[in-house]
Formats: structure tokens, C-alpha cells, sequence
């Protein structure tokens, strides 16, 4: 089963000790990182700003009650179109960072799009040079 949770990515701590809020998505196999930092450059925090226990802002962080509330909204967000996703397709982490992101096309679907094409057209020419070679071939 999927999951969807806030985290404090602590290795990419920059010099004033500021470490970005990521939501993280992960099934038995695989995680995926989305920044929230990318999101609002305010989503993120030093070791006292952040409560890794309610994965929550302290009251140290400026904004602190704004700043949880959309936390919070997010990572609703995303637990709904992570239940949507599962119970359309079972989980598949290119639809939800489709849906998550709302971008329309994602560089990876496209790329398995453009292999499936060119193998089925590699097997086709395959078939015609056989049936070709097959023709030509003297009868006896």
C-alpha cells in the first residue's frame, strides 16, 4: 500500500542549517521526493523550526499556524490523489506526480510512448522483409 508524509530532508541542509520540506511518496519498493520548497521558498526549517515527531512547523518558524495549514492541505491533496490513482490503476507513481504537478505530459511517459512505437514498427519491418525474402525465394 502507498503512502503520502511530510519529511525535513536533512541532507540538503544548506550553510545556515535550513533543510527543505519534500512530501514523500512510497510504496513497498520505491520513494518519491516532491520539494514543497519549490513550491513556497518558506517550506523550510532549521532543527528547532521543525517537529519531526507531528512533522509540523514549531512555533519558532514565522508563520508557523499559515504555514502548517497548507502543510496540511498539501498532504490532503496528495493522499486524495494518491487513493484516486490506486483505485483507477493500483499504484503508479507517473500518474500520481502527473496529477500531483498537473502537468499534462511527463518527458518519461513519452519516452515509453516513443519505445513502444518503434519497437512495434521494428517488429512490423521485420514481418514485411520476411514475407518479402519468403516471395522471392525460386519454388522448386
Amino acid at each position: 500500500m502507498a503512502t503520502a508524509y511530510l519529511t525535513r530532508r536533512i541532507e540538503k541542509k544548506n550553510k545556515e542549517g535550513l533543510a527543505p520540506i519534500y512530501l514523500c511518496v512510497a510504496d513497498k519498493k520505491n520513494r518519491y521526493y516532491e520539494s514543497l520548497y519549490q513550491m513556497n521558498r518558506n517550506f523550510i526549517a532549521t532543527d528547532d523550526e521543525w517537529n519531526t515527531a507531528t512533522k509540523k512547523f514549531t512555533r519558532r518558524k514565522k508563520e508557523y499556524v499559515v504555514l502548517n495549514k497548507q502543510l496540511d492541505e498539501i498532504l490532503n491533496h496528495s493522499r486524495s490523489i494518491l487513493a484516486d490513482v490506486i483505485y483507477r490503476d493500483g499504484f503508479d507513481i507517473r500518474k500520481f506526480r502527473q496529477k500531483f504537478s498537473g502537468d499534462k505530459v511527463k518527458k518519461e511517459m513519452l519516452k515509453d510512448v516513443f519505445e513502444k512505437r518503434i519497437k512495434e514498427l521494428l517488429l512490423s519491418a521485420l514481418e514485411i522483409e520476411k514475407e518479402f525474402i519468403t516471395d522471392s525465394l525460386p519454388v522448386s
